[in-house]
Formats: structure tokens, C-alpha cells, sequence
């Protein structure tokens, strides 16, 4: 099992302390995300596995506001959507904190070569 998925719960509160305002609490995630972190790609894993839901079903629309054409998505049935502006907030949170090493990283490897295959799987059904 892949780690970031097995600690997915306790990786994701260490993880909240880098929204905090907090000095002593951000200093944590900190300290965390410098020592004992060995790849940025273990946080990826089980943010994206979430993400890519097959729960949740989205249709492209386009709509027409004062003669522009602006694409959207209308959604076939309600999901959390709690739960995924948490998740777009702990990567934003990640990407502000590691900054070009983690789109370095994130840039340089493959989804599909990840060693967590549920979201191997996901990933190939969207396509």
C-alpha cells in the first residue's frame, strides 16, 4: 500500500496546518513537509484519487453571456462539494508552500506510472 494512501486521514491534517494563520501550528506542517516528506508525489496520490470521483458526473455546456461563448460543466447529480474545495484548497496550499520543486516534480512524472493502482484505474477511465 502506498503511503499517502494509507496515512491519507493523518497526512491530510498535517497537511491543513499549512493553510493556518498560526505561526506555531503552520511551522508544523512545516517541519513536516521539509523532514519527513521523500517525494511530493505521495501527497498527489490520494488528493487526485479523490478528485477524480466517478461519482461525479459532469456534462460540457456552453453558455452565452453578452455574445461570448464561455465553456462550463453542468453536474448530472449532486456530490460534496465540500469535500473537493477542501482538496483544491490543501493543493493550493501544497503548490504556495513547495513552490517549483513540486511542479518540478509533479511536471516530470506520469499519473500512469504512479504505484497506486486504483488511480491508475481512474485516471485511464476518464480518459
Amino acid at each position: 500500500m502506498v503511503p499517502g494512501i494509507r496515512f491519507k486521514v493523518p497526512m491530510m491534517i498535517v497537511l491543513d496546518t499549512l493553510k493556518s494563520t498560526d505561526p506555531n501550528v503552520y511551522r508544523i506542517g512545516e517541519t513536516w513537509m521539509r523532514c519527513s516528506l521523500k517525494s511530493y508525489l505521495r501527497i498527489l496520490d490520494p488528493i487526485l484519487y479523490d478528485l477524480l470521483d466517478p461519482s461525479i458526473i459532469r456534462t460540457p455546456l456552453h453558455f452565452k453571456v453578452q455574445k461570448r461563448d464561455i465553456p462550463g460543466f453542468t453536474y448530472e447529480r449532486p456530490f460534496d462539494q465540500r469535500l473537493i474545495n477542501h482538496l483544491l484548497e490543501v493543493l493550493l496550499s501544497v503548490v504556495s508552500f513547495a513552490g517549483q520543486g513540486f511542479t518540478k516534480a509533479a511536471a516530470g512524472s506520469s499519473i500512469k506510472r504512479s504505484h497506486y493502482a486504483p488511480l491508475v484505474a481512474r485516471v485511464q477511465a476518464c480518459e
